[in-house]
This record gives C-alpha cells, sequence and structure tokens, in this order.
C-alpha cells in the first residue's frame, strides 16, 4: 500500500480521536457544572480536572476552566471548618490576579499564627493597583501580634479613623498589659472592647460590664462584637448561666467568629440544653412511647445545632442518636412510617449499628415497600450478631434462620432472587430438614431462572419425602421449564393422583398432552397424537385447545365433516366463550379453510360484549408466529379499527407487522402510538430501533433512542433504559466507520 493511500486511514483515526476527546470534554465540564450549581465542589473539581489534564485543549476553554476550577477551590475551602490552605494556594495559583483567594490565604496563615507567610500576602494586596485595602486591618493586627507598632509603618495610610481608634486603643493595653491597676476603665485612649478583655484577663469583674457597653457600640466592627460576645459567654458560663452563655455565642458565630475554642464551647452549650431539656421533662419518661415527644424533638434540634459546630462530640451525638431511634419508633407506632424512616435512616448514616436500630430500620423499610434495602438491613443484623451467649443482642439458631429467612423474603420481593436464594441457603445451614425454607429457596431459584440448581434442590427434598406434593409440583415445573415435557407430564400425573382436585395439574396435563400430540402430528405418527390428545381429554374434557386439536387432527387426516361437528357441539357447550372461539379460529387458520374462518369471526364479532382488543391482537401475534402471514395482517388491521385501540395495543400490532415484513406499517403504528402517548419510553425505543435498522431517519432514530432512554430513567426503568443506550452508541459507531 502506497503512503497516499495510507493517509486517508490516519486521518479518519485522528478524527475519531478528536470527536471522543470532544464528547469527554463536554460531559465532565457539564457534570462539573451541575456539581457547583449545587454546592458539591469536591465533585465539581475532579470532572474539571479531567478536563484540564485532556490533551488538545483549547487556550480559551483552559483559561475559562481554571477561573472556575480555582472558584471551585475557594468556595470547598471556605466552606470547610477551618479554611483549607492547600486548596487556596491552588486558587492563588491558577487564578493570580484575584485578590480574594490571595486576601483569605493570608487569614488562613494568620488564624494558625504562621505571621511569616501571613504578613508577605497582606503587603503585597496593598501593593496592587488599586491597593486591596480590605487587608489593611488584619495586617496592622498581625503587627501588634507580632510586638510591632502599626502606626509606624505604611499600612497606617489605608486605615479609616474608626480601624485607627481600635488599633491605637489595643496598643495602649498591650503596652501596659501587666498593669492590674492600669486605668482601662477611664483612659481616653482606651476603647471599652479592649478594656472588657483586659479585664478578662485581669479576672476584674468589671469585665462583663465593658463588654457589654462595647457590643452597643455601633462603630465596633463585626468582629470585634463576635469576639466580645465569646468573652460574654464564658462569663455567663462559669456563672452557671448556660442558656445565657449558648445565646452569646450563638451571636459570637453569627458575627463570623470562627475558632475551636467557640465551636467546642457551643457544643458543650448545647448538649448541656439538651440535656437539661430532657431532665426537666423527666428524661426517662420522655423517652417511652407514651412520652412528651416536644422534648425530644427539641432536644434533637439541640443536638443537631451544636453538631454543626462539633461534628464528632461524643456526647452530641448520643444525644441526637438515642432522640432519633424513639422519635423513629413513635412515629411507627402511630403509623407514620416515613416520619419514622427519616429519623431512624438519620440515625443510621450518623453510624448507629445497634441491632434494635437495625430492626426498627427493617421494618420500616418493609412497610414502606422498600424491600431492597429491608433485605439488607435484615443481612446487616444477622451478620453483626454477637457471637457469645453472654453479649447483649446474642441470637439463638432459630432467631438466625428468622432472620436470615426475612431477609430472604425481603430480597425475593425486590426481584433480587439470586441473593434471596443464597440467604435461604444461609438458614438452611442452621435448619438443613426446615421444609419450608427449602420450599421458598426453590422457589427463588426458579424466579432467578437457576433451574438447574433448583431442581436438584427439588431432587433433594423429594430424597427426604417421596410424596411430597409441592415438591413434585415444582419438579413437574422445572421439566416443564427445561423441555423435557414427557418427564414433566408424568409428575403432573402423580401430582394429580395425589391431590385430584389440584388447581393447575389438570391445566398443564391438557397443555402438555397437546403440545405432545401435535409433535407427533407434525412428524405424521397420528396413532401416538390421537393416543396423546385423548388421554388428555380423559383428564380435562373441557378443555378447550385440546378440544380444537382433536378438530385439527381430523381435518388434517380429511376428515372435514367430523370437524365442522365437532367444532359446532364445541361451540353449543360454550356459545360465549371468547377462548374456544379463539382457539378455533386458529385451528381452521392451520387448517386453510377461509370461508369457515369468515364464519366464525362473524359469530364472535356478534357477540356481546364484542372481543376485546387484545382477542384481535393475540390471534395477530400467534398466526405471524406460525407463519400465516395473511391472516396476521388481517387480524392486525381489525385490531386497528377497534374502539379502545390505545398506544400498547399498538405496539403489540407493530410487533406483528414487523414479523409479517411491512416496514412502513410498523412505522405507522410506533407513531401513532406515541402520539397517544408522548411519555411512553418503550414506544421511542421500538421507533429509534425500527428506523435504525432500515438505514433511514438516522437523525429521528437517535432523537427517539435519546428520549426513550430519558423517560426510562424518569419511570426508573433500568432495562429500556440500557437499550436504549446500546442502541444510541451503535448508531453512533456506525456513523464513525
Amino acid at each position: 500500500m502506497s503512503p497516499m493511500s495510507m493517509r486517508p486511514r490516519y486521518t479518519r483515526q485522528a478524527d475519531k480521536r478528536s470527536v471522543a476527546t470532544g464528547s469527554f470534554v463536554e460531559v465532565f465540564i457539564e457534570q462539573g457544572k451541575t456539581a457547583f450549581a449545587r454546592g458539591d465542589y469536591t465533585t465539581a473539581i475532579h470532572a474539571w480536572h479531567q478536563v484540564l489534564n485532556a490533551p488538545s485543549l483549547e487556550d480559551a476553554l483552559s483559561s475559562r476552566l481554571r477561573t472556575a476550577l480555582a472558584e471551585a477551590l475557594f468556595r470547598r475551602a471556605l466552606s470547610a471548618a477551618e479554611a483549607s490552605i492547600g486548596d487556596l494556594i491552588e486558587s492563588v495559583r491558577l487564578a493570580p490576579d484575584e485578590p480574594r483567594y490571595q486576601y483569605h490565604l493570608a487569614l488562613a496563615y494568620h488564624r494558625q499564627n504562621a505571621w511569616q507567610s501571613a504578613i508577605p500576602l497582606y503587603r503585597a494586596l496593598l501593593e496592587r493597583t488599586p491597593p486591596y485595602t480590605r487587608a489593611a486591618f488584619p495586617l496592622s493586627i498581625a503587627l501588634l501580634e507580632m510586638g510591632d507598632q502599626p502606626q509606624a509603618d505604611p499600612v497606617w495610610q489605608f486605615l479609616s479613623p474608626e480601624e485607627r481608634k481600635h488599633l491605637l486603643g489595643a496598643s495602649a493595653l498591650l503596652k501596659r498589659r501587666r498593669k492590674r491597676d492600669s486605668p482601662y476603665t477611664s483612659s481616653q485612649e482606651v476603647l471599652t472592647f479592649w478594656a472588657g478583655l483586659a479585664a478578662v484577663q485581669l479576672r476584674s469583674p468589671q469585665a462583663e460590664k465593658c463588654l457589654a457597653t462595647a457590643i452597643k457600640d455601633p462603630t465596633a466592627p463585626r468582629e470585634a462584637v463576635g469576639i466580645a460576645r465569646y468573652y460574654l459567654g464564658v462569663l455567663a458560663w462559669k456563672r452557671g448561666c448556660h442558656a445565657e452563655a449558648l445565646e452569646h455565642w450563638q451571636s459570637a458565630a453569627e458575627a463570623g467568629m470562627r475558632t475551636p475554642w467557640l465551636s467546642g464551647n457551643l457544643a458543650s452549650a448545647y448538649a448541656q440544653s439538651a440535656i437539661a431539656l430532657l431532665d426537666a421533662d423527666g428524661h426517662r419518661s420522655s423517652l417511652t412511647p407514651n412520652g412528651n415527644g416536644a422534648a425530644l424533638s427539641e432536644a434533637l434540634n439541640l443536638a443537631e445545632q451544636g453538631l454543626r459546630y462539633a461534628p464528632n462530640n461524643p456526647v452530641l451525638r448520643l444525644i441526637a442518636n438515642h432522640a432519633r431511634q424513639h422519635l423513629g419508633y413513635r412515629a411507627a407506632r402511630k403509623g407514620d412510617w416515613k416520619t419514622a424512616r427519616r429519623h431512624l435512616w438519620a440515625a443510621y448514616q450518623a453510624g448507629q449499628r445497634r441491632h434494635a436500630l437495625l430492626i426498627n430500620l427493617a421494618l420500616t423499610a418493609e412497610a414502606l415497600g422498600q424491600y431492597a434495602q429491608a433485605g439488607s438491613l435484615w443481612q446487616q443484623l444477622v451478620r453483626s450478631r454477637p457471637r457469645k451467649a453472654t453479649v447483649d443482642g446474642f441470637m439463638s439458631n432459630e432467631q438466625v434462620v428468622r432472620v436470615w429467612q426475612r431477609a430472604a423474603q425481603c430480597l425475593s420481593r425486590a426481584g433480587s432472587y439470586k441473593e434471596a436464594a443464597r440467604a435461604y441457603q444461609n438458614a438452611l445451614r442452621y435448619a438443613p430438614q426446615d421444609v419450608t425454607l427449602q420450599l421458598e429457596r426453590i422457589a427463588a431459584l426458579v424466579q432467578g431462572r437457576q433451574y438447574a440448581t433448583a431442581y436438584s434442590a427439588v431432587s433433594d427434598l423429594l430424597i427426604q419425602d417421596p410424596e411430597h406434593k409441592e415438591a413434585l409440583t415444582w419438579k413437574a415445573h422445572l421439566l416443564e421449564q427445561i423441555g423435557h415435557l414427557y418427564a414433566a407430564l408424568d409428575s403432573w400425573q402423580r401430582v394429580l393422583k395425589l391431590d385430584p382436585d389440584h388447581p393447575a395439574a389438570r391445566q398443564h396435563i391438557a397443555h402438555l398432552s397437546c403440545q405432545l400430540g401435535d409433535d407427533y402430528l407434525e412428524r405424521d405418527d397420528l396413532r401416538h397424537a390421537l393416543i396423546m390428545y385423548r388421554e388428555g381429554l380423559e383428564v380435562a374434557p373441557k378443555d378447550a385447545r385440546l378440544r380444537a386439536s382433536l378438530i385439527h387432527f381430523y381435518g388434517v387426516l380429511g376428515d372435514l365433516e367430523k370437524a365442522q361437528e365437532d367444532t359446532e357441539r364445541l361451540l353449543s357447550e360454550r356459545p360465549d366463550d371468547l377462548e374456544v372461539y379463539y382457539w378455533l379460529i386458529t385451528t381452521w387458520v392451520r387448517l386453510g379453510k377461509d370461508d369457515v374462518i369468515q364464519e366464525y369471526l362473524r359469530r364472535a364479532k356478534a357477540l356481546q360484549p364484542p372481543p376485546p382488543l387484545s382477542f384481535y391482537i393475540t390471534l395477530g401475534i400467534d398466526c405471524a408466529k406460525g407463519g400465516y402471514n395473511r391472516w396476521a395482517n388481517r387480524f392486525a388491521e381489525i385490531a386497528q379499527q377497534h374502539p379502545s385501540i390505545d398506544a400498547q395495543g399498538l405496539l403489540g400490532l407493530a410487533w406483528v407487522f414487523f414479523a409479517t415484513g411491512e416496514p412502513q406499517r410498523v412505522t405507522e403504528c410506533l407513531e401513532q402510538a406515541i402520539a397517544l402517548a408522548p411519555e411512553m419510553a418503550e414506544a421511542h425505543l421500538l421507533l429509534g430501533m425500527h428506523l435504525l435498522s432500515r438505514a433511514e431517519a438516522k437523525q429521528k432514530a437517535k432523537e427517539h433512542l435519546l428520549q426513550a432512554e430519558r423517560l426510562a430513567h424518569q419511570e426508573r426503568n433500568a432495562a429500556i433504559a440500557a437499550q436504549a443506550r446500546r442502541a444510541f452508541s451503535t448508531s453512533s459507531w456506525l456513523e464513525g466507520i
């Protein structure tokens, strides 16, 4: 191959890589935007980092992305309990011209007493054009903390008169801070705020009066008010006025104060208030079902407020979780399961795993129909149980069995049949002879389509009890599923012998007799076919399908007179039975007698009430499966004119027309279905796949597939969503070839 002939192939591959990269970039940018909008800065940062690391990123996009990433890092840093210096450093690196990032980085260093790192950043901000004067006051505070005089520093020119006044007062106090007799309460150069702080340090009774005056000063900076409130809270706490202390500390937090001491004090105050509230209400009695729920709710509220400042405080966590569990229990007793779940789940998410909580939460999940979660909780309960009999929460073998069984039942109801079967197996380890458990496990295995394992379990049970009716029923059902029709028929006959009134045995024997008789008839073994039909009729003499099969047998023999006679006899016995009409019409379709079909179709239409839409759709589908396309289309056309035609029915007709090779009519049916039900995900999926298979209107096909996936997600239909996504990916791949 020449170099020239290879070049187009290289170009196509490069184009594919470019398209793939572009798609990757768009997805992660949108993911980051969505996360940023909801305040999930960590996810936004991760997504945008992925994009920045992508090759061949445009310069303009890279610049905008760096700006957005810097803002996300900045916001994450400020949203933390203590600003993250690492995030702030990265923000400054990505956006060096944004003064807010440098300012808050300097503050973070300052709070850690890292003055050598903070002061250069403050000075750099003041050297900007125009100066970032917000940095002047904290720089002056830093200079004071290092023992320097801000009034002798160039920073002084950037300060307001009020800020200078406060700094002069602080400087004057620092000069005389070791003199107990200093006139801090009367000196004109010292403000009441600083005098109050000095009084606190000297343990003077004047401290509270000075600080109370300071918080009323309208010219006092917000930070100063916060500090004054903090120390007023400390003084109130020492006097035993816990509610007053909490009020002051709340005000300090609202003023922007963020220190570990304030967080710790708030946590202690909230905990003390919650405990006092429960004690005042009669703490022990309030936690009983008949106690005061209002006290519990208020105690929970106080504990949760405290946890905002000290998330790991053990006392607050204990109060909150205790209140949540009892509030959840009270709500459950009243039947308010949603409220019960909210409280119990909050306790669970807070790390509580006590057995009582797991039991109550599992029962609540069951009551709300959340069986998958309930099953998981029951499993967690039994797996986390203590193994020593002397430990609280120990379970006997019988209890272990019942919890595993409860977990399995919930998982079965959630459709997790394989996991349910494993749970039953765990239960059987402790009770291997429990027949009920064995049967429930077999049911889960069958529903999970684990037929071989289910058959093995049935065989084991029949070894224990060869005449066990329900085990024989499962055996017959399984043999039928895996196609062993003779063995299945024998098992059903054994079931019928044990229970002549069994509700399903006769029906299954009739069905299997039909199948086996039809198989013999297709192989021209007329004698065995007749034997099978007659044996079936001995068990189920009124079965319409069996009698129709025998009519078909006489038709195949050429005895149409006998076939017509038996047809009329069956209709005379059950003149208004649609099932009879259904099997007779399909029988005469197979015999190819159009005039007879038309007659019975006319009679069926004359019934009162007339046949439903499903009657004609089912006839059409069965005829299409048998290759009788002319009649399949005829039945579909009748269904299209039915007065109760709906979107679901049109999907069935689309299948009929697809099977009979009528693509245009398939498109028409699916478009009509969407017109009737625009939110039906399945209709959009089928139309998209149909258009794609015809290589026509590819753009329209992709639109329907995207719509199908969107609607399927809304309906929580994972199967349709996955099909739509695969079909869309296939269409995109085909376009790239």
